[in-house]
């Protein structure tokens, strides 16, 4: 399907991180091939809620995040959920 955009939901927690805000950076890969995503959309919700695109080189810089609780929401285009190439299949490094 020409131009598909669907998206997939990580959510994520990091208990070691204590009261420590984190510097976050979010790679964005095909899981099969592993070539990068460029221009993918990256909706990050909690605490400090971030939003935006992935670069050239797969990459988003969500800047520093205090401690707690987020859900990751990531689409691209030509990237299909449920049971195709799936961009659930694929590998989102936080």
């Amino acid at each position: 399907m020409a131009n598909a955009s669907s998206s997939i939901t990580i959510t994520y927690s990091d208990s070691s991180a204590g009261t420590t805000p984190r510097h976050v950076v979010v790679f964005v890969k095909d899981y099969c091939n592993e070539a990068v995503i460029p221009s993918a959309s990256i909706v990050i919700s909690g605490p400090t809620p971030v939003s935006g695109i992935s670069d050239a080189d797969g990459q988003f810089d969500a800047g520093i995040l205090q401690p707690g609780n987020y859900t990751m929401t990531l689409s691209a285009v030509d990237y299909l959920s449920n049971s195709d190439d799936l961009l659930a299949n694929d590998s989102f490094t936080v």
